[in-house]
């Protein structure tokens, strides 16, 4: 499984200052909802991007439940998950400012991510209903994104959200984010 974990470090900080050491696991296992039973398993690498829009390798916390035994991964809230661009410049990018160089360095990149969400849309928006309020039948996908991203705060804010109450991503729904059953 999956948890976006709210950090308020930049993704510079977050390998500067080895936050992934100072990770502790979730109080609760997600899958079977016991307390304080999550050890730490180790850690695995993936990349996000950083100020300037370049891959930055990260380490991501990995704990296991003494009870159910399932993994839980606890991604940092300014990685997107399965994605490389962090949530910063995705956000810039929908907003309209293209002129960031960390825009720039990743502005095919971003078109790609913004053809899925458009082709994810009509799916996404019968998993959350109108949760960001009703959408005119000729909105443009980047309009209901902007509009999903204000009521939210942020993009990751928004993917926190989609991830913890709706068990998707503004991208599809994956495994990871949907609880299995308790074994």
């Amino acid at each position: 499984m999956q948890k976006l974990v709210r950090v308020k470090l930049s993704v510079e900080e977050y390998v500067r200052e080895q936050f992934h050491k100072q990770m502790r696991p979730p109080s609760q296992c997600p899958n079977c909802g016991h307390i304080r039973r999550l050890w730490a398993l180790g850690y695995y690498q993936r990349y996000t991007t950083g100020l300037l829009g370049k891959a930055i390798a990260i380490l991501v916390r990995r704990f296991r439940c003494r009870d159910c035994k399932i993994t839980v991964s606890c991604l940092p809230c300014f990685a997107q998950p399965y994605r490389l661009v962090n949530h910063t410049t995705l956000e810039a990018f929908i907003k309209g400012r293209h002129r960031q160089r960390d825009v720039q360095a990743q502005w095919d990149l971003l078109q790609r991510y913004l053809r899925r969400f458009a082709e994810w849309q009509p799916e996404l928006l019968k998993i959350i209903g109108h949760r960001f309020g009703r959408a005119s039948p000729k909105e443009e996908a980047t309009a209901f994104w902007r509009r999903a991203v204000a009521t939210c705060g942020s993009a990751s804010q928004l993917t926190v959200l989609l991830v913890e109450q709706f068990g998707t991503t503004c991208f599809t729904t994956y495994r990871c984010h949907q609880a299995p059953f308790a074994q």
